[in-house]
C-alpha cells in the first residue's frame, strides 16, 4: 500500500475542534457523516483520518488533559494538478463546507496545511492499522536554519529510532508549503505553522509503555532536544491516534 501512495503527493490538514462543539460528538461526526462526504470525492484516492484521542507527553500518555487539536487529515493526490482538480470538484467543495459544523477551518488554512515529504521505515510485516499508533507536531528550534535542522532529523536522529525497543515502523512527515484550497495551490505568503509530523508505531499500548521507559528513547529525546522545540511538541498537538481509512483507491 505505501509503496502506492509514494507516487502521489501527500498533503495533511491539522484539524481543532469548534470550541462550541463537545468533542465527543465532533470525532463521531467527522468519522460518520464527513468521512461519508469524503468517499464521494473521486478526485481524492487516498483519505486517512487520524483522531487525537488521549494527550501524549514526552514519555508516555498524559491522563490529567485532552489533545488541543482534534487530530489531522491526510490525502493523497496526483501532484499539484490533482490536488487543484480535486479541490475545484463539486464533490470537495460540498466536504469543505460540511467541515464549517466541527472545525476551526480558518485556522486549519493558516498554516497548518501542508504539502508533506514523507519517510517510512518500516520494521515489521503487521499492518498499520492493526499497530498502536503515536504522532504529534515538530517543530524546529527558533533560531535555528531550517535546511540544518531537517538534516539533523533525516539523518542521525532517525537511526537512533530504530535503536527503540517495540518500534514497529515509524514516519517522518516534513512540512514542504502551505496548500489552499478550491484550486489555490501552494499559497506562498501564508507560514508554516509546524516542520512537520512524527509517527511512530507498536504492537500494543504496554509495548509503547515499555519504549517510553527505555534508555534508547532518553537517547532519542537528548538528541531531539537540539534542533527540535520539545515543548511545543506536546502542547496539544499530540497525541494517541485512532486512525480510519477512509478512502483507499488508485
Amino acid at each position: 500500500m505505501h509503496d502506492e501512495r509514494a507516487k502521489l503527493m501527500k498533503v495533511v490538514w491539522v484539524m481543532r475542534y469548534l470550541p462550541t462543539v463537545n468533542r465527543e460528538r465532533a470525532q463521531r461526526y467527522w468519522r460518520t457523516h464527513h468521512a461519508g462526504l469524503g468517499r464521494r470525492v473521486w478526485a481524492m484516492p487516498w483519505y486517512l483520518q487520524n483522531h487525537w484521542v488521549e494527550a501524549i507527553g514526552p514519555t508516555g500518555v498524559a491522563p490529567d488533559r485532552e489533545p488541543d487539536f482534534g487530530g489531522y487529515s491526510v490525502a493523497w493526490f496526483d501532484g499539484m494538478a490533482g490536488f487543484q482538480r480535486c479541490t475545484t470538484s463539486p464533490e470537495m467543495l460540498t466536504m469543505d463546507a460540511d467541515a464549517f459544523n466541527i472545525f476551526d477551518v480558518e485556522a486549519a488554512l493558516s498554516g497548518w496545511s501542508a504539502i508533506l515529504d514523507e519517510t517510512v521505515t518500516v520494521l515489521s510485516e503487521t499492518p498499520e492499522v492493526e499497530l498502536f499508533k503515536v504522532a504529534w507536531t515538530a517543530r524546529y528550534r527558533p533560531g535555528l536554519d531550517r535546511n540544518d535542522a531537517h538534516r539533523e532529523w533525516i539523518g542521525g536522529h532517525r537511526e537512533l529510532l530504530n535503536r527503540v525497543p517495540g518500534i514497529r515502523r515509524h514516519a517522518q512527515n516534513h512540512a514542504l508549503e502551505v496548500v489552499g484550497v478550491a484550486g489555490d495551490g501552494v499559497v506562498g505568503d501564508i507560514p508554516l505553522q509546524f516542520d512537520g509530523i512524527t509517527e511512530l508505531w507498536f504492537d500494543d499500548r504496554p509495548s509503547y509503555e515499555r519504549a517510553m521507559a527505555s534508555p534508547a528513547w532518553q537517547a532519542v529525546l537528548d538528541d531531539a532536544g537540539r534542533f527540535f522545540d520539545l515543548d511545543a511538541a506536546w502542547e496539544g498537538a499530540a497525541g494517541v491516534v485512532d486512525h480510519a481509512w477512509i478512502s483507499e483507491r488508485l
